[in-house]
């Protein structure tokens, strides 16, 4: 797969950055997102200062990601990650790329081969309704959200999507 003119491949293998907890920590962040770059959306530009806000939040806390809302309270994407929640029917969603989240390599894995993950609006009742969130990064590869400020999140569903998440973008599919 082409992701913005760059042919991509996701190998299996180590990511070189030492012990990763399996399930991270979250907060949401007191922090707003700006939106999405005028004239390249989905795209990380320039360093932002509303990111490195909240990685310091996240870093004051002690927890391992950091979301972010826009100034409408919707998800737009983790400090470090693409966020996707699933839903008690299953489905799979990740904000769209018009909220101003990156277009990450990974968040296009999963669109592109994951058949229950589609683009939706992520508010905070979606949040509290989740039955699993999962942040997901090319080089980290998916991981469960296990407490979201403070708050223990279980997997109510069974669904495991991290881990089938994790599986999929470690997994030797050749070009992505």
């Amino acid at each position: 797969m082409e992701i913005g003119g760059i042919g991509a491949v996701v190998t299996g293998g180590g990511s070189g950055l030492g012990e990763e907890r399996r399930a991270w920590r979250a907060i949401v962040a007191m922090t707003r997102h700006p939106g999405p770059t005028p004239g390249a959306p989905g795209a990380k530009l320039e360093p932002s200062a509303a990111l490195d806000r909240a990685r310091a939040e996240a870093a004051r806390a002690g927890v391992d990601e950091v979301l972010l809302l826009d100034g409408d309270g919707r998800v737009v994407e983790g400090a470090r990650s693409s966020i996707f929640v699933a839903r008690a029917d299953g489905s799979l969603t990740t904000p769209p790329i018009a909220c101003g989240g990156v277009a990450g390599i990974a968040r296009e894995i999963v669109l592109d081969l994951a058949p229950d993950a589609r683009e939706a609006a992520i508010d905070s009742a979606a949040l509290a309704d989740a039955v699993e969130i999962v942040c997901t990064n090319a080089v980290r590869g998916a991981r469960r959200i296990e407490t979201l400020d403070g708050r223990r999140l279980e997997d109510r569903s069974g669904s495991r999507w991290s881990e089938r998440l994790d599986a999929l973008l470690r997994s030797d599919r050749g070009p992505c």
